[in-house]
């Protein structure tokens, strides 16, 4: 699960490396704004060939829906991956340029 942050939004980023294609498929049917990067060519935060790659789901948020991002963090957690609470989780922070 990938965060990316820019001046005026924030993204969540899925790539096919952490999640199934049946996973990926369940966040997008569901309605709550999940979407196929390679689907919408004006949202593209990766190159081509990254998306190519990775197939990446994605949402975006402005930076007032923090609460939402949590919500949203949290289905795929424990609703989507089934994870007990107090599971540990490996932080990791890197800038793109």
């Amino acid at each position: 699960m990938q965060f990316c942050f820019e001046k005026a939004w924030f993204a969540l980023d899925l790539p096919n490396t952490i999640i199934t294609s049946e996973e990926a498929w369940q966040l997008v049917d569901e309605g709550g704004g999940f979407f196929w990067n390679a689907d919408r060519p004006d949202y593209r935060i990766s190159s081509y060939s990254q998306i190519k790659k990775f197939d990446p789901v994605c949402k975006y948020y402005s930076y007032d829906d923090e609460r939402e991002a949590a919500e949203d963090v949290a289905h795929i957690f424990f609703d989507i991956w089934r994870l007990p609470p107090g599971t540990s989780f490996r932080v990791k922070s890197a800038p793109f340029h």
